[in-house]
């Protein structure tokens, strides 16, 4: 059964070796074959170059843990997409290169996020409700729910199978006094072929009573009446 491929990082061999350019070969279809391998093994980038003309094919991945800085860790990136490139090395040898490409953070398949007393429509959880991702069980479904609720205890509250989510919705701010903080439910919906996914409810706000407007004689009607009795228990 072929394994399905896995995010690549500098924790593995294979992939370290590449990334530093350790690997040496005599010939240059040695170095494919290593290309090829990593292709197969590893989850690729949806872009990809043209290597159309080209003597050597190169390869674009997501590498976890590569070349990251400590600015970059402090901002959230857990890794860095890069090229896998074919190159001649010292003494007639073959080896793989790695170079760094500049990819937007909120590309990457990873990522720290800032941390914040509440969650917001960004999350991976939240963005699975608004996809309307089909989860393939119920417990996974459930178990995102409790993922959230750990990751923020103060901002959400727990009951079965649904999670009562504080979420931050800057497009709620648009005054001085207004309040970015969403109140939604969570729920687990099972579904027929029994997978499950998380539905959205947005709590109902109560509506306030309209204030009636006091009259103006009415209004004059009861300060005279208080006048009159103050005089009557003199």
């Amino acid at each position: 059964m072929t394994q399905k491929p896995r995010i690549a990082s500098v924790d593995d061999p294979t992939i370290l070796a590449a990334v530093r350019g350790y690997f040496r070969w005599e010939h240059d279809w040695q170095a494919r074959e290593m290309l090829t391998k990593i292709h197969d093994t590893y989850i690729r980038s949806k872009e990809q170059d043209d290597c159309t003309g080209m003597e050597f094919p190169t390869l674009r991945l997501w590498v976890s843990g590569f070349g990251v800085t400590k600015e970059e860790k402090a901002e959230g990136y857990r890794g860095h997409f890069v090229r896998l490139t074919i190159q001649a090395a010292e003494a007639g040898k073959w080896t793989i290169t790695a170079e760094k490409l500049p990819v937007a953070l909120d590309k990457h398949p990873q990522k720290e996020r800032p941390k914040a007393p509440h969650p917001n429509w960004g999350h991976p959880v939240l963005r699975a409700v608004e996809t309307a991702k089909i989860f393939s069980g119920l417990e996974i479904a459930r178990a995102q729910l409790q993922a959230l609720h750990i990751e923020y205890p103060d901002a959400t509250i727990p009951g079965k199978d649904v999670l009562h989510v504080m979420v931050y919705n800057r497009k709620l701010s648009a005054g001085e006094e207004d309040s970015p903080i969403e109140k939604i439910t969570l729920k687990v919906k099972p579904q027929s072929d029994g997978g499950a996914k998380l539905m959205l409810k947005p709590k109902t706000r109560k509506k306030k009573k309209p204030v009636r407007p006091v009259e103006p004689n009415e209004t004059k009607g009861k300060f005279t009446a208080m006048v009159k009795r103050k005089r009557a228990k003199k």
